[in-house]
């Protein structure tokens, strides 16, 4: 089953931790396509002539149209995965966009317009996002665009492998558990750990852990890569966040809803998963649509 992925990228080479969480986690796998994209900050007086093109390059590479500093970012991302991370040039395809309306909603008209299967967020686009969907709490005609997968990436620890689901019964939790036996159907080599946290409040714990793992199955996930975990806590936040970094898992997923407050909650599942976002480190959170 072939998957296509957004990875954002910036100038600051150095880090890529959207490039190096991929690369590591899905390790040369072929069913794989990962399209990489530098946004172009342009300044309001070169709007006109020069924001009518997107540079594209097929074959890992980028047009020489592009910034010094997006060829250089592009083509070291690329390197990075064909050299160390066993991925095939013809699997990366690299795309500078001129800035039109901002970092985040550039990024998500792209995600949206390209059909991908999830968008990656580096820590340098995941700090843009968290400032703009935090400050300008009108954008909700932007929010609404956001239909894929975010995979957000805070100085991921690139040795650690598995996934941590959060399961709570809803159709939030439903659509993340799709996204994650989608993505893992042919990594045999991550397991997948259904947890539900039992405060007392909804569903019974082991009939959500049963219609969870009967969506991965659907997907193709093995009997042999799916745990459960059942804690009783009233703090979601921290079991989440001390589960995930006592057993070192690569990948926390969750759900979300938009039909909260405003900001950045409006686009997220409430308080725990805004928290997560502003706080995961270590383990790389993978949200629905």
């Amino acid at each position: 089953m072939k998957k296509h992925i957004l990875v954002t990228i910036s100038d600051n080479i150095s880090c890529l931790h959207g490039v190096r969480f991929v690369g590591s986690f899905f390790r040369g796998n072929p069913a794989l396509r990962i399209t990489l994209v530098f946004v172009e900050q342009t300044r309001p007086d070169s709007v006109a002539g020069s924001m009518g093109s997107m540079w594209e390059g097929g074959d890992g590479s980028v047009a020489p149209a592009a910034s010094p500093k997006a060829l250089k970012a592009l083509n070291a991302a690329t390197r990075l995965l064909v050299s160390e991370m066993d991925f095939k040039v013809e699997q990366i395809n690299s795309k500078v966009m001129p800035g039109k309306r901002g970092i985040p909603a550039d990024i998500i008209h792209e995600g949206q317009s390209g059909l991908y299967d999830a968008v990656v967020l580096g820590k340098r686009a995941l700090g843009v996002f968290e400032s703009l969907f935090t400050e300008r709490i009108t954008d909700t005609l932007l929010l609404k665009e956001i239909v894929f997968p975010f995979w957000t990436c805070r100085n991921p620890v690139l040795s650690r492998k598995n996934v941590l689901l959060c399961a709570d019964g809803s159709d939030a939790a439903a659509r993340i558990a799709d996204h994650v036996g989608f993505m893992l159907h042919d990594q045999q080599e991550h397991r997948i750990t259904i947890l539900s946290i039992d405060n007392k409040t909804g569903r019974n714990p082991d009939d959500i852990i049963d219609s969870t793992a009967k969506v991965l199955k659907q997907n193709g996930i093995d009997d042999h890569q799916i745990e459960s975990r059942v804690i009783r806590s009233k703090n979601i936040l921290n079991t989440i966040r001390e589960t995930a970094a006592a057993e070192a898992y690569a990948v926390v997923a969750v759900g979300r809803e938009g039909h909260r407050k405003t900001g950045f909650e409006k686009w997220l599942a409430g308080s725990t998963c805004r928290d997560l976002v502003q706080e995961m480190t270590g383990s790389v959170l993978w949200i629905s649509r």
